[in-house]
């Protein structure tokens, strides 16, 4: 999930109530932004998840609580339905501007550093290429990767090769990357990368609803926005507390443990610098 981490200017995390809508939750955890100019939602706030070039374009930030359909209604809300005797009103995260708006809480700094976890579920995992032991890693891959990681997720992947990480130190135009330590993979196993630090192409969690995190989205290619910069990546797991990657210590590991991480920094926030489309 993404959470706020720290702010660059010192600042403790400001908390606001704010209109906000989904068509069905809003997870605790899941990066806001402003609807679109000119559309119906403009006066409000909606989830950054299943956006691809738009995610993170006019950013607010993070969500404090999750709020369904059922969820009770609070000050300011709109009534969706009525309490009774024994039931409190109810006031549906789907209420539209129109009807006067859902409020809930979100971190609102414009300078806040997130730290983004990496999804490796099936749906952000990409196929691997086959790869003999070796230090190039032929593939239709990244350009300009050189810095970032490579890593089998283990749950998606052979046993025998689950685990490894690889640490990126060139690539060759889309057509390869070369590893500072060797790796093996075939095509039933699964990866994520790493993107290096200052890198600005990212994609997100393709389902709203819940906790926002980094995804590659089943594809070893560029993200789609670039409203987001990485400032550090760290790796974490229930046998390594979180600790900044560092080439010297964690290329060519193996540990099937493994979960990573990046601080988020959001280049086009709705108070400052944004663009409105």
């Amino acid at each position: 999930m993404a959470k706020f981490h720290y702010d660059l200017t010192g600042a403790e995390p400001i908390v606001r109530d704010v209109p906000i809508y989904a068509a069905a939750t809003i997870a605790k955890g899941e990066m806001l932004q402003a609807g679109a100019t000119g559309g119906t939602l403009s006066a409000g706030f909606i989830t950054s998840n299943g956006l691809t070039t738009t995610a993170g374009v006019d950013a607010l930030g993070e969500c404090q609580e999750t709020i369904t359909t059922t969820s009770s209604a609070d000050f300011g809300d709109i009534v969706s339905t009525a309490a009774t005797t024994s039931t409190r009103a109810i006031s549906s995260i789907a209420s539209t501007v129109a009807t006067g708006s859902r409020y809930g809480k979100a971190i609102i700094n414009p300078l806040a550093v997130y730290l983004f976890e990496l999804d490796d579920a099936v749906a952000s995992a990409f196929t691997f290429a086959a790869n003999a032991g070796t230090t190039t890693y032929t593939d239709t891959v990244e350009r300009y990767a050189e810095g970032g990681w490579v890593y089998v997720v283990p749950a998606l992947s052979t046993a025998a090769d689950a685990g490894q990480l690889g640490y990126i130190t060139a690539t060759s135009t889309t057509a390869s990357w070369t590893l500072l330590a060797a790796m093996t993979t075939t095509t039933s196993d699964k990866g994520i990368m790493v993107k290096p630090i200052n890198h600005r192409l990212f994609s997100v969690g393709g389902v709203a609803g819940v906790a926002t995190k980094l995804s590659n989205l089943t594809t070893n290619d560029a993200g789609a926005t670039v409203a987001y910069h990485s400032v550090e990546n760290y790796v974490g797991g229930k046998n390594k507390p979180l600790e900044p990657l560092r080439a010297q210590v964690h290329s060519g590991i193996t540990d099937t443990s493994l979960k990573f991480y990046t601080d988020i920094v959001q280049l086009n926030h709705v108070y400052q610098a944004s663009v409105n489309l």
